[in-house]
């Protein structure tokens, strides 16, 4: 860093940035002092040169700035071969001189290697299109993210673990596609193709089972466990360990309204034509309880004069 003027005239915080730009020349030719003395850190700054310097000059706290100018004099000889810098004409320098180690700035600066390890770690995540046409989802267990992003797919439908491959397989779907947005997770460009397909495709959450002749439904959706538990109280409900199946019945209709869950025209076909017979079942009890309530009535008449009038009709219409 060049300036006109003397760096002892420049503000604090230029003269912070002077000291900060030293130690990051110093830690550059750092090797702990094993085989090259006088050029790096030593003793205990040798780790904390080296993790301080690796982060920007507008990462570092009051604490951080403070104890960069405590220990860069110790190296002025270092600082002024690589920088053109005479650090002990810094009044931020020669302040810190009478301060002891801050050990604040210590633990802050393991925690910017921790996070930096971190952030390797998250790089390592991974989504890939396989040939079955699903999608590998993996990444580390020291992801600094690992309980949230298992939480998170273990949420999706159609999802399974792989053991051979330490990922978990996802069929490509909306529900992915949000995952992917909302965690910022990488995927490579193929199977970020096939997850916009999925997305975009119409998805049901209710359709009706192969083999039933209309009368037997499926039933899938993201887990929610108060959804779960009604879905227990439909009629003919069965849980198969992927999804659950049902009869086809007017039920089924309001339990997807209540939940927001997509039917399939041919399930909603299915569940048209349950209703229709429901009702015609019902029409035809009320029909037979109607004629067994007017032949009671009849049997109970003096004379034919006494004849309920919709008996009398039901008979005209019998005999034509």
């Amino acid at each position: 860093m060049t300036t006109n003027t003397s760096p002892a005239a420049l503000p604090a915080d230029e003269q912070y940035a002077l000291v900060h730009a030293a130690i990051q020349e110093i830690a550059a030719r750092c090797d702990g002092a094993r085989e090259k003395d006088f050029q790096g850190f030593d003793g205990t700054d040798t780790k904390y040169g080296r993790r301080i310097a690796s982060v920007s000059f507008e990462t570092l706290t009051e604490d951080d700035r403070q104890e960069e100018a405590r220990i860069i004099l110790k190296y002025r000889n270092q600082a002024l071969a690589y920088c053109g810098l005479d650090v002990s004409k810094l009044e931020v320098v020669l302040d810190a001189q009478g301060r002891g180690t801050n050990y604040t700035s210590r633990d802050n600066a393991r925690a910017y290697e921790r996070k930096a390890k971190n952030a390797g770690l998250a790089d390592k995540r991974s989504g890939t299109l396989l040939a079955s046409g699903d999608v590998l989802l993996s990444w580390v267990k020291g992801d600094p993210d690992f309980g949230t992003l298992l939480e998170a797919v273990r949420a999706l439908p159609d999802r399974r673990f792989d053991g051979p491959s330490q990922g978990w397989v996802v069929k490509p779907s909306k529900a992915l596609a949000e995952f992917v947005l909302a965690h910022d997770f990488p995927v490579s460009t193929e199977a970020a193709e096939a997850i916009k397909t999925a997305a975009e495709r119409k998805v049901y959450n209710v359709g009706l089972l192969k083999g039933s002749d209309g009368k037997r439904l499926w039933i899938k959706a993201p887990y929610d466990a108060n959804r779960v538990a009604e879905a227990r109280s439909l009629p003919g409900r069965r849980w198969t360990g992927e999804m659950d199946e049902v009869d086809a019945t007017p039920a089924v209709l309001a339990f997807a309204e209540k939940w927001g869950l997509e039917v399939s025209p041919k399930a909603m076909a299915a569940i048209n034509e349950a209703g229709e017979e429901a009702a015609d079942a019902a029409d035809a009890a009320q029909v037979k309880l109607d004629r067994a309530g007017l032949m009671s009535l009849a049997s109970r008449a003096g004379n034919v004069t006494d004849l309920p009038d919709d008996f009398v009709a039901l008979v005209t219409r019998a005999i034509g």
